[in-house]
């Protein structure tokens, strides 16, 4: 009988876990075979149903002693249970209707990972391991706002925890800004995701959004016991950081920001895949100026790395109006838009304008612009060596949580 050791420190999804293996036949190949069961991964694409199985499978060889090591400090040749992991793949794609409204939304706050050992075609045994975006004491409570929707994550044994808002980007709805909102919580953070278009009673498209939705919840968040007024961070990933960096220059109630692959210009709005013609942001019901969206811009920024050209100065966010220190992550292969040179220019103009706050970038090399949070699959780069996005992703969801804990978790004076 085989006996399975896993190591976890806290057993969230966004950490890693070690296996080790004991009792196997000595020094002979074997078959590991990871399954995951019920599994949402926030770099598929948003239609794929929770109930497609992802697989991943390698060989490895058990050492003299009959053990085999896959934890992530074991450096003799195997990977890592974790790299197998990042391997995982769909079985057979299984498409699903998104659903609109926010009470039909699923939680997702968990996965099963079955592991299995195989000696040519004999299982020798297999264990399963449970991994939480949302772990079992954190609460949730749905938020209704007057041009949003919102979801709350909170533990509700702890009173004013430094909170989050959670804007996600172009895809919409609320599953992504979920999936970061649940681990944030998970590490102690009350958390909030905002839906604020995609969904039934919200705009359809990515077009005149006002920015008043931040502010009705930096209301809300001053309102609720689970969150303290005095210790408020705002995360946004793509279009959602080019959403967070407008809203926090115009409410200076944030003490922190995180931009995930922002830009620094306020951009055209979106109907789905065609240009809205409209910008993508209002304030006070006025539409705030915006740069187009033309398709040689587009070639001129992602693929040549050229810059724009005839930049209208009134759409540039007004950076330095933000009141607190800033993370900025970004990619140097950014596909969707050149976010290295949007974080480049942000901290340029911070400079100028003499910023009072600290500003800290970080530029990753390999990842492109889905760095979302760690050790999720991401099969988006198939010309990249898998650890390497693995290890961006790591690394950029690391900087996140510590930058969070850095400024939020110290309480005011």
């Amino acid at each position: 009988m085989l006996t399975f050791k896993v190591k976890s420190q806290d057993h969230l999804a966004d950490s890693p876990f070690d296996l080790i293996v004991e009792k196997l036949p000595a020094c002979c190949q074997l078959k590991v075979k990871l399954s995951l069961d019920s599994y949402y991964n926030i770099n598929a694409p948003m239609n794929l149903s929770a109930e497609t199985l992802w697989q991943a499978e390698a060989l490895f060889y058990s050492d003299d002693k009959g053990i085999l090591d896959l934890s992530e400090s074991n450096h003799k040749g195997n990977m890592s249970i974790m790299e197998l992991f990042f391997k995982s793949q769909p079985k057979v794609c299984k498409k699903k209707k998104l659903k609109k409204k926010l009470q039909d939304i699923p939680l997702n706050p968990f996965y099963d990972c079955k592991i299995s050992v195989f000696r040519g075609q004999s299982l020798l045994g297999e264990t399963e391991v449970r991994r939480y975006y949302q772990l079992p004491h954190i609460s949730y409570l749905d938020v209704n706002f007057s041009k949003a929707k919102g979801r709350l994550f909170y533990d509700k044994t702890q009173l004013h925890q430094p909170a989050v808002i959670v804007l996600s980007g172009s895809d919409g709805q609320i599953e992504k800004a979920q999936n970061i909102a649940q681990l944030l919580a998970s590490h102690g953070f009350t958390a909030l995701a905002l839906a604020y278009f995609g969904l039934n009673d919200l705009t359809p498209y990515l077009e005149r959004i006002p920015l008043e939705i931040v502010k009705e919840a930096i209301n809300y968040l001053k309102a609720s016991p689970y969150a303290d007024s005095s210790r408020l961070g705002l995360y946004g990933r793509s279009k959602g950081a080019e959403f967070a960096l407008l809203a926090a220059s115009y409410y200076t109630d944030f003490k922190c920001l995180v931009l995930n692959s922002p830009s620094y210009l306020c951009l055209e709005g979106l109907k789905k895949w065609r240009n809205s013609k409209t910008s993508s942001w209002t304030y006070q019901g006025q539409e705030i100026p915006y740069y187009p969206f033309l398709w040689k811009d587009f070639l001129r920024r992602c693929i040549f790395k050229k810059s724009l050209k005839h930049v209208n100065e009134q759409a540039v966010i007004p950076a330095e109006r933000i009141r607190g220190p800033l993370l900025i992550i970004a990619s140097k292969k950014d596909e969707i838009w050149d976010a290295s040179g949007s974080a480049i220019a942000i901290t340029n103009r911070l400079r100028a304008k003499k910023f009072n706050y600290p500003c800290q970038v970080e530029i990753y090399e390999n990842c492109g612009h889905m760095m979302t949070v760690a050790y999720q699959p991401n099969h988006r780069y198939p010309k990249t060596a898998n650890e390497k996005i693995m290890s961006d992703t790591n690394d950029s969801w690391q900087k996140t949580l510590a930058f969070f804990k850095k400024y939020l978790e110290e309480e005011t004076s």
